[in-house]
């Protein structure tokens, strides 16, 4: 009679943890499409970010390593911390998700009997394309990147055997660090820096050329610590000057929203988003912004090259000063007015 007792016992408590496993799952799919979806793509097939279905595990496959990775990042893989923007049971359950889809073997975007490499990427206003790479500056000056460290040579680092050649060692790179590369067509390109959390630059024409990492035509022929984009298309504006909103900047990450990717990020006490995205009726460009937490309002002080080029929908513009009201900040638009070509 116990031992019957004890077996109910265990199997409803079997029971009940497949439950509570079976709902942190469906938790985690939501927050997964949000957070994840955009590098690791839909069904956890790869896209920017690694396939996440597949027998190659880059850093642990146990539910504590995944927590791990989601709650600190991997800097070197530009696998940002989620940390500051899902909660400890937000994590817990994207874990469980991405713990669900392991050994499904999805075939990724890269995988065919044929592999194609395309230099020249491109998106249009309906499906804009994002690429998370290095980006050029430009004729950005060094007083934008006040928040940027001095690359130094380090340990050629294997991303197959995820660990570093102490025998080969590997200058830094040129370039901004994971910048986000976003093509809406010929009519807007535009560079975010998630180091300072700021629009660098626009372009128009094509997009980047991306021969120097990807290779050329079948591939096999990328040219080793390369890693560069090259924006080829004609530069219609450039950030220049210290941050126009005072304060240490602080990248979250960022979300699509009807396809168009909206940075997060905090600045100081203030969170933020940006959502950038071409104006349907003229060249100009639209910087949807909101923001919380700014207490009696918020002040641009941007550079006078860039208030040149800047008109707000609320607010007070006095020369490169741009005053907002706590209610004003909390949704409102720049329009940036394109140079004919600044390059």
């Amino acid at each position: 009679m116990e031992r019957s007792l004890t077996l109910l016992l265990i199997a409803a408590l079997s029971a009940s943890l497949a439950a509570a496993e079976e709902a942190a799952i469906t938790r985690g799919t939501t927050i997964y499409a949000t957070y994840c979806a955009p590098c690791h793509g839909v069904q956890g097939a790869g896209l920017l970010g690694p396939n996440l279905t597949d027998a190659e595990i880059l850093h642990g496959g146990s539910h504590e390593e995944i927590v791990t990775v989601i709650t600190q990042g991997v800097m070197s893989k530009a696998m940002p911390s989620w940390a500051s923007v899902l909660t400890e049971t937000q994590i817990e359950d994207t874990a469980h998700f991405v713990q669900s889809i392991m050994g499904q073997n999805l075939a990724g975007p890269a995988r065919g009997e044929k592999t194609t490499v395309t230099p020249f990427p491109s998106g249009s206003p309906t499906l804009p394309y994002v690429l998370r790479t290095f980006m050029p500056t430009l004729d950005v000056g060094p007083e934008v990147f006040s928040h940027h460290g001095e690359g130094h040579s380090t340990f050629k680092y294997s991303p197959t055997k995820g660990s570093f050649d102490q025998a080969k060692v590997q200058d830094p790179i040129s370039g901004v660090p994971g910048a986000i590369a976003v093509s809406f067509g010929p009519k807007l390109s535009y560079c975010f820096d998630t180091t300072e959390c700021r629009l660098l630059y626009t372009w128009t024409g094509p997009f980047v050329d991306m021969t120097s990492y990807w290779g050329e035509g079948e591939g096999g022929a990328r040219q080793k610590f390369d890693y560069i984009a090259r924006v080829i298309g004609d530069v219609t504006f450039h950030t220049s000057g210290a941050h126009p909103i005072r304060g240490k900047p602080q990248f979250k990450g960022y979300r699509k929203i009807n396809g168009i990717p909206e940075m997060q990020y905090r600045i100081g006490a203030v969170d933020l988003t940006l959502r950038i995205e071409p104006s349907s009726s003229d060249d100009s460009v639209l910087l949807h912004y909101t923001a919380q937490g700014t207490g009696g309002g918020l002040t641009f002080n941007f550079d006078s090259a860039e208030a040149a080029q800047i008109k707000s929908d609320v607010g007070i513009l006095r020369g490169s000063n741009l005053t907002l009201t706590a209610a004003e900040a909390s949704a409102f638009t720049l329009r940036l007015i394109p140079h004919a070509s600044s390059r």
